[in-house]
């Protein structure tokens, strides 16, 4: 089975636990890069701001053929309790040629599952993932 894992991190976190992914599926890595500036205090709020709003962002162009995997994993962070916009705009764009997902939340809550965002990232994708991880860091 070819895997793909597919991650944003605006801080690095999720890019070490997608690396760590990656590494323990013998699955190729692939970035999701974020063209808007997220950096310091007013990143952070700006990014909050986005997903609270449910906003797409421009993100770079990706030459992987993503439809050539049989398993893409999605990795994220959760942002103000919801989805990254950079990964929700990779949804939107690639969901065509995502034909099995599995998805992997990072976020700061012991409490809360984030069941939510997994259900959402579903509806995006018109198809239910095979499974579903929320790490709490």
């Amino acid at each position: 089975m070819r895997v793909l894992v597919v991650y944003y991190s605006r801080s690095g976190n999720v890019k070490k636990t997608a690396e760590k992914a990656a590494a323990s599926r013998n699955a190729d890595l692939l970035e999701i890069k974020d063209t808007v500036n997220r950096k310091g205090p007013v990143g952070y709020i700006k990014s909050g701001y986005h997903a609270v709003k449910k906003k797409s962002t421009p993100i770079g162009r990706i030459d992987t053929d993503i439809s050539s995997y049989d398993r893409v994993v999605i990795c994220g962070p959760v942002w103000a309790g919801t989805m990254a916009s950079p990964v929700r705009t990779f949804l939107q764009k690639y969901k065509s040629q995502i034909r099995e997902a599995e998805y992997m939340l990072l976020h700061a809550s012991k409490d809360n599952n984030y069941d939510g965002i997994f259900e959402e990232m579903d509806v995006i994708l018109g198809k239910t993932a095979v499974m579903r991880t929320s790490l709490s860091r």
